[in-house]
């Protein structure tokens, strides 16, 4: 009875401290390739509240261009259209927070870098290079969450 207790109690704490503001627990990919990282990634889903906080009126093609500075840090072009093919564009910098590993720190038009975590990647068999990436970003330093 002691050991279950003890087993709970510390599932309990690593749930509430091992996990981001927004209750994620998962890591970021280690080992992690920035320079296979680079290029125009996709969006295939995001969730809504972000969609209607910075993509509702843009929803259409929406990808990142990812490049890399002379300095080491990355340029982040975030482009997306609507349906008159008007295009709304975000310029970023991101940072690798630890080496060879996918938790990146970006920053857009100056403000504060907020977390940017690759948490699973899926290498394409026929190319041998990333193909999917599994993006999670939580930032408990302002009025947004989860997104």
């Amino acid at each position: 009875m002691f050991a279950s207790t003890i087993l709970v109690s510390i599932s309990i704490l690593y749930g509430v401290y091992g996990a981001d503001p927004c209750g994620c627990t998962a890591d970021a990919i280690s080992p992690f390739d920035l320079t296979e990282y680079l290029g125009v990634w996709h969006q295939i889903v995001v969730n809504k509240r972000f969609e209607e906080i910075y993509e509702r009126n843009y929803p259409l093609c929406v990808y990142a261009n990812y490049s890399l500075f002379s300095n080491g840090s990355v340029s982040v072009l975030n482009s997306g259209y609507n349906s008159e093919g008007k295009v709304n564009r975000a310029q970023g910098v991101a940072t690798q927070s630890k080496p060879n590993t996918g938790a990146l720190m970006v920053s857009f038009y100056g403000s504060t870098p907020g977390p940017y975590n690759i948490i699973k990647m899926i290498t394409d068999p026929t190319t041998n290079k990333y193909s999917i990436a599994l993006v999670w970003s939580c930032d408990d330093n302002g009025l947004i969450q989860d997104l």
